[in-house]
Order: C-alpha cells, then sequence, then structure tokens
C-alpha cells in the first residue's frame, strides 16, 4: 500500500519507471549521495541561520552560545561544519567517475556540474568566513585581495566587496547573504543539470548509449541506492566522534587583526586551488591560474572529441592528474620557502601538461580511426 501511495506522487513515478543501463555500479550512487549532502547542507544551514549573529562583534560569540546554550545546536553545527567536507569529497569523486568514463561527453550536464562545482567553491569559502574566527578573517583577507589584481576595475571591485577600505562587519554581512541565498541558486542549476543528465540517459562503463540495454530505475537500482544510507549513518558517526577533524586550530579564537597566523592556509577541499593562486610571483598570475585550473575541466568536452575510457593509457593519466592535484593541495599546505617555491611551478606544469596529453592521445586516435 505505500509502495503504491509514493508512486502516485507527481515526478515519484517517472523517476521509478526511468530507463537506466543494467551495466551501472555503485559509482552512480555519488550523484544522488551529493543531492542528499547538499540537502543537509541547506537544512542544517536554515536552522543555524536563527540563533546567527551577522554582527562583527557577537559572530565568534553566537557560534559558542549555539553549541553551548541551543538544544542540539552542537548537532546542527558539527553536521553542518564537517558536512562541507564530506559535500566536497563526494563532488570530487563524482566528478573523478565522470572522467573515468567520459561523462564529459554530455556537454550539457557536464558544464551544468562544473557551474555547480564553481559556485559551491564560493559558497563554502563564505561559510568559512562567517564564523569570523582568527583564520577566517585573514584567510578573508588573503584571498579578498587577490581582487585588487584585476586590471582596471580590481580596486573598486575589492572595496565593494569589502563595503569600505578594510574588512569589517559589512564584509561579513556580504558573505553571509550571499552564503544564504547561492545554494539555491545551485538547487536550481541541479534540477537543469538532471533534467539534461535524464533527457539524454546516464553513461555506463561500456560506454554505449543503447536503449536495449536499459531497464527501470525502481526496484532494480533503489537498493543500491540504499548504500548511501549506510555512508550517510559513518559520516554522522564521524562527525560526532572526531567533530574538528578538518578544523583548524586557529579559528577557534577571535578575529585579530593585528596577529596573522603563522601559516595562513584554507580548508583540505581548497588546497589544490590554493596551490594555484600562489603557484605565480604576482596576484594577477595567481588568480589567472587559479581561474584556468577550474576552467580546464569545464571545455573538455569540446576539448576531447570522443570516449576515452576503453584505453588502458586513460587510467595512467586519470592516475597522473588525481596525484598531481593531491601533490599540489599537499604543498600548498607548506609555509612558504625554498621548497615551496621549487615544488608549484613544476606541478602547475604537470597539471596543464596533462590536457594538452589527453588532447593529443585523443586527436591521434580519432584521425586514426576515421582514415
Amino acid at each position: 500500500m505505500m509502495k503504491s501511495l509514493m508512486l502516485k506522487i507527481p515526478g515519484i513515478k517517472n523517476i521509478a519507471q526511468l530507463p537506466t543501463p543494467y551495466t551501472i555500479s555503485y559509482w552512480w550512487n555519488l550523484g544522488s549521495l551529493l543531492s542528499v549532502l547538499m540537502s543537509i547542507q541547506i537544512t542544517t544551514g536554515l536552522l543555524l541561520v536563527m540563533h546567527f549573529s551577522t554582527s562583527e562583534t557577537e559572530a565568534f560569540n553566537s557560534i559558542i552560545t549555539l553549541m553551548r546554550e541551543v538544544k542540539f545546536g552542537f548537532l546542527l553545527r558539527l553536521l553542518h561544519l564537517n558536512g562541507a567536507s564530506f559535500v566536497f569529497l563526494t563532488m570530487y569523486l563524482h566528478m573523478l567517475k565522470g572522467l573515468m568514463y567520459s561523462s564529459f561527453m554530455l556537454s550539457g550536464s557536464w558544464l551544468t556540474g562544473n557551474i555547480i562545482l564553481f559556485l559551491t567553491i564560493l559558497v563554502a569559502f563564505m561559510g568559512y568566513v562567517i564564523p569570523w574566527g582568527n583564520m577566517s578573517f585573514w584567510a578573508a583577507t588573503v584571498i579578498t585581495s587577490f581582487m585588487s589584481a584585476i586590471p582596471i576595475f580590481g580596486e573598486s571591485i575589492l572595496y565593494w566587496i569589502w563595503g569600505g577600505y578594510s574588512i569589517t562587519g559589512r564584509t561579513l554581512q556580504f558573505f553571509f547573504t550571499l552564503h544564504y541565498l547561492m545554494p539555491f541558486l545551485i538547487s536550481a542549476i541541479a534540477m537543469i543539470h538532471l533534467l539534461l543528465l535524464h533527457n539524454k540517459g546516464s553513461s555506463n562503463p561500456l560506454g554505449s548509449h543503447s536503449h536495449m540495454l536499459k531497464t527501470k530505475f525502481h526496484p532494480f537500482f533503489t537498493n543500491k541506492d540504499m548504500m548511501n544510507l549506510v555512508i550517510l549513518m559513518t559520516m554522522s558517526w564521524l562527525s560526532i566522534s572526531y567533530p574538528y577533524w578538518s578544523s583548524d586550530p586557529e579559528n577557534f579564537s577571535y578575529a585579530d587583526r593585528l596577529l596573522s597566523p603563522i601559516n595562513i592556509q584554507p580548508e583540505w577541499y581548497f588546497l589544490p586551488m590554493y596551490g594555484f593562486l600562489r603557484g605565480s610571483d604576482s596576484k594577477l598570475g595567481g588568480l589567472i591560474l587559479m581561474i584556468m585550473s577550474i576552467l580546464m575541466f569545464s571545455i573538455l568536452p569540446w576539448w576531447i572529441l570522443q570516449d576515452l575510457n576503453h584505453f588502458k593509457l586513460w587510467d595512467m593519466l586519470l592516475f597522473t592528474l588525481l596525484l598531481t592535484m593531491m601533490t599540489t593541495g599537499w604543498v600548498a599546505s607548506w609555509s612558504a620557502d625554498a621548497y615551496y617555491s621549487t615544488w608549484l611551478p613544476h606541478l602547475i606544469l604537470t597539471y596543464f601538461t596533462w590536457f594538452m596529453t589527453t588532447w593529443l592521445m585523443a586527436m591521434t586516435n580519432h584521425t586514426l580511426f576515421n582514415d
């Protein structure tokens, strides 16, 4: 009876009868898991807003009050705090799956996915600033100052973001407003992402798009999606048992504009991008490198003209890319010294060379098969 009632809900029946390739694996769970994690972030965020003060003098104290005085406030905050790490971990794995199985050939869904990634990065950065701890304050100072490197309008944009000539409570209110509103924009783009995906049909490990090799989503694949429940329970346990595993100790003290941390660094999921940002001697060069590092993935549907997941060399190339990104993030966490300045340029060169190598491999294969 419950099953029949559920199927009468608008949209549920369409999802249950969605034609799905037989051969998809647990890698295809990541998209639905990501949507659940995003929903949890929005829900916990809305509940946290009710007890947060955007005043420069009260923001940090409101977090302390929330943790100590509000019923289950600590739980909401820890789920939201660690949920950001889980969202990015899932998103990066989802993106890796897309590369492994050449999902970028579905240009519409790939492009909207990259837009979601970019907006999520902005939202997470603003969320990192909101607690107004010392690391939050100085991270905002360092990152926003790169805006001044933009020719002609750079300083005007920077002062508009700051709401003055330095970071103040107006900057906090600006970040808080966007952090509150942008997840709804991300949700709308995610719906477009799903519509484009379902219009073309999901990819699969075989790389084929035959309608003869598909079956109904329910009940054959809903059981696989139940794995998400196990993952969510594990993530919740980690959030409670190891609540500050990804937090910087410097952020447990008030923002102090007269005392900067010895080593200013962002959360782990920003470290590769931070490496590109610091990979040039000039602010403008670092800003261009960081933006290009994200945009390079967006042009893959037009850069690579065919599926590559059948080539053994493709697995090796993906491993090289993954190793390069992880090493870049690791080096970016170091304090600025001679080793830092020596490693980063080589890693950045390797990163962009990867795209050129991939393009050459795809073009060579395309030419051979067409000839």
